[in-house]
């Protein structure tokens, strides 16, 4: 095994939950996801009571006011992509870390949202001491159509994909520095783990609330 292969194995056995008193809490499934704002619904998306051209324009204008950027916009055909990449710990939820690691200083906890931008904490192995740059960022893609069933009407659809990618610097214990930098997708009904050290995400419901929220103010 070359030498390159050997540190991400070492990488993967540590990060996974494999290191002494650490672990993974996977997303509660049992809680409901943000609740979107109150709005009639119809098979295909959601109607709001509002005509198609408002709509657009609350969309066009809005977005990029709350880190949405707009592209390929077709005001003909009433259809535009939103945009959005930067903090996860909003739109998708991971579950938790927690990691206890004692030292000449005494026992220390982190426990922290998986989902969290950055978070620097500490891993300990074989009675040695590794410290963790652990960085995650989010791309979100939706595709939102517009449909006008009546004058006063709009039905909104949206097929938003999560894309999150995760970032990982270990150092310590005698070794060279090592890291691992992965990524998962999924829909907003779906969900998808990570493929080292092991972190399951599931999109929390609040971009499309977002989106409906600029509709609706």
């Amino acid at each position: 095994m070359g030498s390159s292969r050997l540190i991400v194995t070492i990488a993967v056995v540590l990060l996974a939950g494999c290191a002494s008193q650490s672990q993974y809490i996977q997303p509660d499934t049992s809680k409901k996801k943000n609740s979107t704002p109150t709005v009639n619904t119809e098979s295909g998306g959601f109607v709001v009571e509002k005509p198609v051209a408002t709509v657009w324009q609350r969309l066009i204008a809005g977005g990029p006011k709350i880190g949405f950027i707009i592209d390929n916009s077709n005001s003909t055909g009433r259809s535009l992509q939103l945009h959005y990449t930067g903090d996860p710990k909003d739109y998708i939820d991971c579950g938790r870390v927690v990691a206890t690691v004692k030292t000449a200083k005494g026992e220390r906890t982190y426990d922290f949202p998986a989902a969290k931008p950055y978070q620097q904490y500490q891993l300990q192995q074989n009675g040695k001491l590794f410290l963790v740059d652990r960085r995650m960022n989010l791309d979100v893609r939706a595709q939102v159509d517009l449909e006008a069933p009546s004058q006063f009407r709009t039905r909104i659809s949206m097929d938003v994909q999560f894309t999150a990618i995760r970032d990982q610097t270990v150092q310590g214990g005698g070794s060279k520095p090592f890291g691992i930098t992965d990524q998962i997708s999924f829909s907003s009904a779906g969900s998808a783990t990570f493929p080292n050290a092991a972190t399951k995400c599931r999109a929390t419901g609040k971009f499309e609330q977002d989106v409906l929220a600029l509709i609706k103010q």
